[in-house]
């Protein structure tokens, strides 16, 4: 077996750092402040962590700030963390309708009232 030598080593090594980083996601979107007045940074950083992890792609993440902000424009109120993981469970992990915010319009008013409830609770 031949010895690898220290220019080679360092060859294999930037082209494993070049295709790690080339995987890598960027997502650049910034929220309007009209939009942080409605959504917690913490809850958007949540956000953006699901889709960094590959949970979701740019296209559910922009239909969930938008859900996530509606929900929250219609409560009157900022969205907290605690609300918007429980947001995105009832969307993403259990109901399976997020793909177009067009569907989502119908599911709002039953979301808004079982986010109403747990307030209540």
């Amino acid at each position: 077996m031949e010895k690898i030598t220290e220019e080679q080593r360092n060859g294999i090594y930037q082209q494993v750092e070049h295709i790690i980083n080339s995987k890598k996601k960027n997502y650049n979107r910034i929220l309007t402040s009209e939009e942080k007045e409605y959504l917690e940074t913490d809850s958007y950083g949540y956000l953006l962590s699901l889709y960094y992890h590959g949970t979701i792609d740019d296209v559910k993440l922009e239909n969930l700030i938008h859900c996530c902000i509606s929900i929250a424009v219609k409560l009157d109120e900022q969205l907290s963390l605690k609300k918007t993981k429980s947001l995105v469970d009832k969307l993403l992990f259990h109901d399976n309708v997020l793909f177009h915010i067009q569907e989502l319009i119908p599911f709002l008013n039953i979301i808004i009232e079982q986010t109403e409830s747990e307030i209540v609770n």
